[in-house]
C-alpha cells in the first residue's frame, strides 16, 4: 500500500482486524497520524514489520502506540520529521527489534542510541 495518498487512519482500524497480519508497510502514506496508530496495539503479538517512512503526520505520541507491538523485528521511521529522541526511546520496549530505520528524522540524536542500547538484536 506503499504512497496511497488516499489512505488515511482509518485504514489502520481495517488492518487492527486482521488477526494474522505480520507486515504492514505504508510509505508515503500522507495521511496516517498517531490517530490511526493508536488502532495497532491489537496487533502487538502477530505484526513483524512495520513501514511508516514518510508518514510526515507521526510524532512521539504514535510512537508511544508502536511501542506497544512487542513482536515487531523491523520498523521503518525514515523522514518521519517530528519523531524526537523521547519517541525513539519509547521503541526500548520492542525487545525483538532487528531493524530499525530513522534515516532523515532530524529530531532524532544520539540519546536515541544511548536510549535503545539495550536491545542487543538490533542488527541495523
Amino acid at each position: 500500500l506503499a504512497h496511497c495518498s488516499r489512505l488515511a487512519n482509518h485504514t489502520l482500524a481495517v488492518a487492527s482486524r486482521l488477526p494474522l497480519l505480520t507486515s504492514l508497510k505504508l510509505p508515503g502514506c500522507v495521511r496516517i497520524s498517531n490517530v490511526g496508530l493508536a488502532h495497532l496495539p491489537a496487533l502487538r503479538s502477530v505484526l513483524l514489520t512495520l513501514h511508516l517512512d514518510k508518514c510526515i503526520k507521526i510524532s512521539d505520541a504514535g510512537l508511544a502506540k508502536v511501542a506497544q507491538l512487542t513482536s515487531l523485528t523491523s520498523l521503518r521511521l525514515a523522514r518521519c520529521p517530528d519523531i524526537t529522541d523521547e519517541g525513539v526511546a519509547a521503541l526500548a520496549h520492542c525487545t525483538r527489534l532487528s531493524a530499525l530505520s530513522l534515516a532523515h528524522c532530524s529530531g532524532v540524536s544520539e540519546a536515541s542510541l544511548f536510549a535503545l542500547s539495550g536491545l542487543t538484536g538490533l542488527a541495523s
